[in-house]
Formats: structure tokens, C-alpha cells, sequence
């Protein structure tokens, strides 16, 4: 089987430019990717069939997306507890 590298060079651009797109600005994405990265790298000898590597690692980077929105709107939801539990003084 061929290297994570060396995997990485035929579709690294089509993960920058898909994760840039989920998350909306070239730094997340870019932060993103990274995080995606890292997980492909420590699931790669996992990997079962080489040749779908692109879908892959895809797969992991909207995998790692979604758990980011899932954790952005929990912050929201959570937020708005706090704000709805604290005493309103009246004017």
C-alpha cells in the first residue's frame, strides 16, 4: 500500500478547496483540514481499499465538519440557557 504522502498528492488540493468551502474562510478550513488530516493519519493503516482513498479522506474531513457544527451550535443553544436564567431587574 502505498504512503499516506503519497496518497495525499492526487487529491490534497480537492480537500483544501472542499474543506475551505465548508467552513466558509480559507483559515478555517485550513484549521479544518489539519484536524482531518490528523485523523486520516491515524486511521490510514485502517484503510481498507487504497484506490477509494479520496472519498475517504473526504469523508473524514465532512466528518470533522459536522462534529465542529455540532459543537458551535451546542455553544449557541448553551449560551441562551444562561442568558434566559439570569435575573432581568425591572426598570
Amino acid at each position: 500500500m502505498a504512503s499516506l504522502e503519497e496518497q495525499l498528492e492526487g487529491v490534497y488540493a480537492d480537500a483544501v478547496r472542499f474543506a475551505r468551502g465548508l467552513a466558509g474562510s480559507p483559515e478555517d478550513g485550513d484549521d479544518l483540514l489539519q484536524e482531518a488530516l490528523v485523523r486520516a493519519w491515524r486511521g490510514y493503516p485502517r484503510l481498507r481499499d487504497p484506490a477509494r482513498f479520496r472519498f475517504w479522506l473526504l469523508r473524514i474531513v465532512g466528518n470533522v465538519y459536522r462534529t465542529w457544527a455540532r459543537r458551535r451550535a451546542l455553544r449557541r443553544w448553551l449560551s441562551l440557557e444562561v442568558v434566559r436564567d439570569v435575573p432581568v431587574e425591572p426598570g
